[in-house]
C-alpha cells in the first residue's frame, strides 16, 4: 500500500504530464495554423501580382514582365515561387 504522500506525488506528477501534453498540443496547433496562414498569404499575394504587374505595364513600361513571363502563361506560379 502507498501512503497518502506517495499518492499525492503520483497525482501531482500525472497532472503535470497532462498539462505538458495539453500545452504541446496547443503549441502544435498554433504552429500549424500559423504555417497555413502564411501559406495562404503567400499564395494570395502571388495570385494578385500578375494583375498588378499588368496594370503597371499599361503605362508602356515593358521591363515589368521579365521574371514573371519566364514560364509563359504560368504567371501566378512564378510569383508564388
Amino acid at each position: 500500500m502507498r501512503t497518502n504522500k506517495e499518492r499525492q506525488q503520483l497525482i501531482y506528477r500525472r497532472t503535470r504530464e497532462l498539462r505538458c501534453k495539453e500545452r504541446r498540443k496547443k503549441q502544435c496547433m498554433f504552429s500549424v495554423c500559423g504555417v497555413a496562414l502564411c501559406l495562404m498569404l503567400v499564395i494570395g499575394i502571388g495570385s494578385f501580382m500578375p494583375g498588378v504587374v499588368k496594370q503597371a505595364s499599361a503605362g508602356n513600361i515593358d521591363y515589368t514582365m521579365g521574371t514573371a513571363s519566364m514560364l509563359g502563361h504560368w504567371d501566378i506560379f512564378v510569383w508564388v515561387c
